[in-house]
């Protein structure tokens, strides 16, 4: 992929070591969750997907710099059932460090 290229209403994941993109209409059934509205921010985030969950600590920012504004982003990582009964603490540190250290980063930028 060129560093130029949009890709629109697709995530590019890792699941399992596969890569893949997750397609239109299954972006849709979880978008609200992955791109959360702006009081669903800074607050982690974990969805059920059939055997997996998906865990996402989103961000959101306000400031004339941005296009439309708002610029907003959200680290997430899917895990298997039995990894999130096991370690949620673990990944909930983890994802809220990364969003914060990016987030400052961003704000200092």
């Amino acid at each position: 992929m060129k560093k130029n290229d949009i890709i629109e209403n697709e995530i590019l994941c890792c699941f399992y070591k596969l890569l893949r993109f997750i397609k239109h209409d299954e972006f849709i059934k979880i978008s609200e969750f992955v791109i959360p509205r702006p009081e669903l921010c800074d607050k982690l985030i974990s969805l059920k997907l059939g055997n997996s969950y998906l865990i996402g600590f989103p961000i959101h920012l306000e400031n004339t710099k941005y296009y439309r504004t708002k610029f907003q982003f959200n680290f997430s990582i899917i895990i298997t059932v039995k990894e999130f009964e096991n370690n949620f603490a673990n990944y909930e540190i983890l994802l809220s460090k990364i969003a914060k250290i990016y987030q400052s980063l961003e704000v200092t930028s």
